[in-house]
Parts: C-alpha cells; structure tokens; sequence
C-alpha cells in the first residue's frame, strides 16, 4: 500500500509541477553501501562464525536524482524584490543507485568471500527544510545567500540488477533466486547546505542516510530451512543544483515586456520627432508665407510713397488702417453732435485738399459716444456726430458726398486710432 501510495503521489506532482513554482532539481553523488543488522538462523550448525561487510569499491559508488522540491504556506510572489524563499517543502523525484558489497563470512574457519553488484531505481517522497542563515545586502536589498537543508522522507526501491559472485560462482538474484527480494521501501534523512546564486538557481551539498526496511530470506540448505535478516545501509554525499524553470520564464518575458516597452517608447519618440519636424516644416512655410507678406507690405509702402501727402501727412497704424497723424478726430461736447467749427476749419480744409490731391482715395467717418446714456441713443448720437461732419465738408468745402461713407459704433471700447475716456469724437479714416 506505501508503494502505491508513493508512486501515486509522484505522479501527481509531476503533473502539476508546470503550474507551480516548483524547482526542479539534480545531484549526483558518492555513496558507501553495506549490509548491517545481519542475522541468521541456521538449523544445520552453518552459521558463520564471522561475518563482515565492507564496500567492494569504498566511497565510489554512483548515486544520481531528479525531481521536484514544492514550497508548502509559501507567501509572496518570486518575482518582487524583497521575496524570501519558503522555509519547507514538499520533495519528490527519481533516481538511480549502483552499489557494490563484499561480504567476509567464516564457515568452520574457512572464509567465504562474496560480491554483490546491484543497482536500482527509486522514487522518493519527503520533507525539506531550510532555514536561511545568511543574508548578503545589494543596494540596500538583503538577499539570501546561504541556508541550511535538512530532510527526511521515504523511498520505493526497485532492482534493475543483481549479480552475487562468490568462488567461480555467479548468481543472477533477480532471475534465478526466489528468496531475493527486488522491491522494498527505505527511510532517508541528512542535511547539508544551499547556497543561492540568485532567485531562480541554488547548488547545494548534503549527507543523506539511507536505511532499507528488513530484509528477510527463508531458504533450504539440506532439507534444513535458513532464516536470514538484513537491511541495506547506504550513505550518500551529494551535490546537486536546484532550478525554478517557471520563474525563469516569467523573468524572460518580463525582460520581454520592457524590450517591448522601450521599443514602443521609442516608436513613440519617433513619431513625437517626426511631429516636431512637421511643426519645423510648418514653421518653414509660415517663414516663408511672413516673407511674402513683408514683401507686400513693401509694395504697400511703394503704394504709400505715391500719395501726395503734401496737404496732410498719413500713417498706416497697427490695425492696418491709414489715418492721418495730425488729423485723428473730432471732438464733440456732452449729449452732442454738433462741433467746433472755427476750431478745426484749418484742419478741414487740409482735409479738403489731401482730398482733391488724391482722387482715388475716400474718406471713413467713424463716430462714437460716451456711457452716458441708453445704448440705442449712443448708437444714434455716434452716427449723427460722423454725418454732421460728414454734411459740414459736402456743403462748406465742396467735398463729394460719395466719396464719405459714415458709422455710428456707440459706447464701443474698442477704439481704432486712440483711447479717449469720454470717446466723445468722429475718427478720420483713409479708405484706399
């Protein structure tokens, strides 16, 4: 039942063993192996006197492993910083032994030397627990470094050969004697050190023993039956190497992820320059549009010099309208539309010439009002204070009517030519 047992949890594990961040593992190692605990009950008086067991090679038998360990209440996940690896777990795995045994028993003074070459597999389950004990420190994050293993478990043994050599003799147990018995289940427990490399990979070495349940053999010798009881001791020096491959691949595609991430990052940057040279080609063309727009201004100045100013003096101001410095406005009195003729009969009459000097050009009469009042009486007062200019020029000086066009804009803020608090005034505009 413990074999069927062992076996289905094997399975198991295995098969879930993708799904978990179980590390797998592989040691090889030395072993010495002996029967111990020999016991023999002879009822035809050939029981030996002595009898001895010594390794047939010494501590150079092979022993190699391969598995799982599980991590049982581990918390945390194996990628963050300050992760620690979990104190127990669950070991389970596979592997193969050869052993070599010489036997020395003295039968009525003589001795009779024999050999056994075995070798096994075996598949075991047990316990591991390991503690860290040292600790190194990388910018101020502490990182395991080295920890102590000690386990314990059960394992289900199967011979795979078993040659027993005495004098000019050669047996071959597993198919020609019946008493050999080619399974069995054996108890391990040792200890060791783990030293970590880093997350994903540990090595480690440990002394692990290795006793076998007891053996028993009942044979005939002579028509007398044997009863003999043994167990096979094995101890094991072992190195092996401990490796998280999910983990690995996780930290490869983590890896991956933020190669993906710079390259999207710089697929942005490029996008973000050829944006910026759009923006550069764009503020080419505008350059471009500006020194058109200088050169029309140019022409415009060409214009300008052709306009006999010799009457009055004109200016284009910021808004882009042509007005005439000295001649700006017309000031009127509160509630007025009515102005002070004598007052700027001179100016008038300059107006009048520039006028008849330039043919081609009109006049913008652009009347305003103060707050005083309603906005629709504002409105009125403004156009009737331009129009009263406006009649002053056709009938004092003879200027033709078509050649005036008025506006009444009201209590407007937004002044053209010059900021008056009062904005009681007609503007004097050149239409061209």
């Amino acid at each position: 039942m413990n074999y069927l047992l062992i076996r289905n949890l094997c399975i198991v594990f295995f098969a879930l063993s993708p799904m978990l961040h179980a590390q797998w593992f592989y040691e090889m190692g030395l072993s010495r192996n002996t029967f111990d605990s020999y016991a023999i009950d002879d009822a035809a008086n050939t029981v030996p006197l002595k009898t001895s067991f010594i390794p047939y090679k010494g501590l150079r038998d092979l022993s190699y492993n391969i598995g799982y360990l599980f991590p049982i209440l581990a918390k945390g996940d194996p990628m963050e910083v300050d992760y620690r690896p979990p104190f127990l777990r669950l070991g389970v795995g596979i592997g193969f032994d050869q052993m070599n045994i010489r036997t020395n028993a003295i039968i009525s003074s003589v001795k009779y030397p024999t050999n056994y070459n075995l070798a096994q597999l075996h598949a075991r389950l047990g316990i591991h627990l390991t503690p860290v004990v040292f600790y190194s420190s990388n910018s101020g994050v502490r990182k395991p470094s080295v920890a102590l293993t000690i386990h314990g478990g059960g394992a289900f043994n199967q011979f795979t050969s078993a040659i027993r050599q005495g004098a000019g003799t050669s047996v071959d147990l597993l198919h020609d004697s019946r008493e050999f018995k080619d399974t069995y289940f054996s108890y391990q427990y040792g200890g060791g050190f783990q030293i970590f490399l880093n997350k994903t990979t540990q090595i480690y070495a440990r002394y692990t023993v290795d006793d076998s349940e007891t053996f028993v053999e009942n044979s005939t010798r002579n028509n007398v039956k044997v009863k003999e009881s043994y167990i096979l001791h094995k101890n094991k020096f072992s190195l092996g190497v401990l490796v998280d491959f999910k983990l690995i691949n996780r930290m490869k595609k983590d890896q991956q992820d933020k190669i993906k991430a710079l390259e999207d990052s710089l697929n942005d940057t490029k996008s973000m320059f050829n944006e910026l040279q759009a923006i550069a080609d764009e503020n080419a063309r505008l350059g471009n549009e500006l020194d058109v727009v200088k050169d029309e201004l140019a022409l415009l100045k060409d214009k300008q010099d052709k306009i006999d100013e010799s009457a009055l003096k004109t200016k284009i101001h910021e808004t882009g309208v042509r007005y005439f410095p000295e001649f700006k406005e017309i000031r009127f009195k509160t509630n007025s539309s009515h102005f002070d003729k004598k007052s700027y009969a001179g100016m008038l009459t300059k107006l009048k010439n520039f006028l008849t000097q330039n043919p081609k050009l009109n006049i913008h009469l652009v009347g305003y009002a103060d707050k005083m009042g309603p906005d629709a009486y504002n409105k009125m007062l403004s156009l009737k204070r331009a129009d009263h200019v406006r009649d002053h020029l056709v009938k004092k000086y003879g200027v033709a009517a078509n050649r005036i066009k008025t506006e009444g804009r009201g209590e407007t803020d937004q002044f053209s030519l010059s900021v008056n608090s009062d904005n009681r005034r007609t503007e004097i505009i050149i239409l061209e």
